[in-house]
């Protein structure tokens, strides 16, 4: 009589202490907390508008794994200006200067880019924006240029997780003034804590065609940058891995390095000490 008197006892204590607990939020239960329909807007338009403080180089590999075949790599070199959206890309061959592949983008809702792999800024038209910049790697400028955040038709899908990280998701839809050759629907999913995009799907007619998915980032010099992105091409199964190496930040780089016409003046060297490995 005694234990079930004690158990009894036991078993009403744990039932007040599991009413009179507080309730866990959504973040605690590491969960992203549904939207309100302003709340969402504000959120694609902070995606629109994420510039870091100054400009920035990272110097990064491309790891490319074909569904059959052997791997390789690139390495690469990133020159970003955020006061004006403008990225220069530089693509290297197995670390050879002879062959590499140079381009110039602005990024915003006037997208464009220039090639400058014959020593000249040839403009780039928006019907070869799905064309690959490498040979057999499926690395478009329409990924790059990321022109589907600007799309002003969009669907908020609610919060969900990815590898238990809360994120917000999002489905974007292409104007049917746009290019009829790029996706007509991305999916992005940003994560709720850094408002950074975490993952990007893109579907032609329901049919997933690529995914970018963010691995890793890290915050550098103050500034959240990514360390790792997966590139997966669905169709063909090849992979490319996007790894940033070293980074400098805050950096005040000399404008006519991104002026189309003046993509023949010297880059200038950037001291060792600036960079941060990752």
């Amino acid at each position: 009589m005694r234990f079930i008197f004690i158990l009894t006892l036991f078993l009403i204590v744990f039932l007040q202490w599991t009413i009179a607990a507080p309730k866990k939020t959504a973040k605690e239960r590491n969960q992203a907390k549904l939207l309100e329909a302003q709340e969402a807007e504000s959120l694609i338009y902070s995606l629109q508008n994420t510039l870091y403080d100054r400009d920035c180089i990272w110097f990064c590999e491309l790891e490319l794994f074909p569904y059959r075949g052997e791997k390789s790599s690139y390495d690469c070199i990133y020159y970003g200006s955020d006061s004006n959206k403008k990225v220069r890309l530089i693509l290297l061959p197995n670390k050879n200067l002879q062959n590499r592949s140079e381009y110039l983008f602005h990024i915003g809702k006037e997208s464009f880019i220039w090639d400058f792999s014959n020593g000249s800024a040839l403009p780039v038209p928006e019907t070869h924006w799905t064309r690959e910049l490498i040979p057999n790697v499926n690395i478009t400028p329409f990924d790059l240029l990321r022109p589907f955040v600007y799309w002003s038709k969009f669907e908020y899908l609610g919060p969900s997780q990815l590898k238990s990280r809360p994120v917000q998701t999002f489905k974007m839809y292409r104007p049917k003034n746009k290019n009829t050759n790029t996706p007509n629907i991305v999916e992005i999913a940003i994560d709720d804590d850094f408002k950074y995009p975490v993952e990007f799907n893109f579907y032609q007619n329901n049919q997933r065609l690529k995914r970018w998915k963010m691995l890793n980032i890290k915050k550098i010099q103050n500034n959240w940058i990514p360390k790792i992105i997966d590139i997966t091409d669905e169709l063909a199964r090849n992979k490319v891995r996007f790894r940033v190496k070293e980074a400098a930040m805050n950096l005040k780089l000399p404008g006519y390095m991104f002026q189309p016409e003046q993509m023949t003046r010297e880059i200038p060297l950037i001291k060792s000490m600036a960079f941060d490995k990752l």
